[in-house]
């Protein structure tokens, strides 16, 4: 979950860079399917969508077998 300093003035950013992910592992979001590497979440990071003034945004990560979904 991912909930935004409220008390930061003016645009904020709109992605979220993940750490601690292993390295060269896939990962699918399971609200819409879309898969990415961990290099490319913890370089580019997750969009936030929505009301960034005390919103949030929930996003369920699962780790793919090397083999596929």
């Amino acid at each position: 979950m991912a909930v935004p300093d409220a008390r930061h003035f003016g645009p904020l950013p709109a992605r979220l860079r993940l750490a601690g992910l292993e390295p060269g592992a896939r990962y699918r979001d399971s609200t819409t399917g879309e898969q990415r590497g961990s290099a490319e979440l913890m370089r580019v990071g997750i969009e936030l969508s929505g009301p960034l003034d005390f919103g949030s945004n929930l996003v369920h990560l699962v780790r793919v077998a090397p083999d596929g979904p």
